[in-house]
């Protein structure tokens, strides 16, 4: 690599080209990573989206219906997630 940038520097232009060649490598990561956060994001979803469906069944299986709860912003506390009729 060293070799390859000693003889770059004798040429003209090389620092265009070196510019050039780090401009290509930040685009190509980032459009690597904007799939890596579009399949996390889907995996969350159908997670999610699991969860709560398991949470329905499991209430429906009791004859009751999911209910949440959601505390005083006053006076604080903590979510409730339950079956409720």
């Amino acid at each position: 690599m060293q070799y390859a940038i000693e003889q770059c520097f004798r040429v003209s232009g090389c620092v265009e080209q070196i510019a050039d060649r780090a401009a290509d490598m930040r685009s190509s990561a980032v459009r690597a990573d904007r799939w890596v956060v579009l399949v996390v994001i889907a995996i969350a979803l159908v997670i999610a989206v699991g969860l709560a469906v398991a949470w329905w069944i499991t209430c429906q299986n009791k004859g009751m219906y999911p209910a949440l709860d959601m505390p005083s912003f006053n006076q604080g506390g903590t979510w409730k997630a339950y079956c409720s009729k």
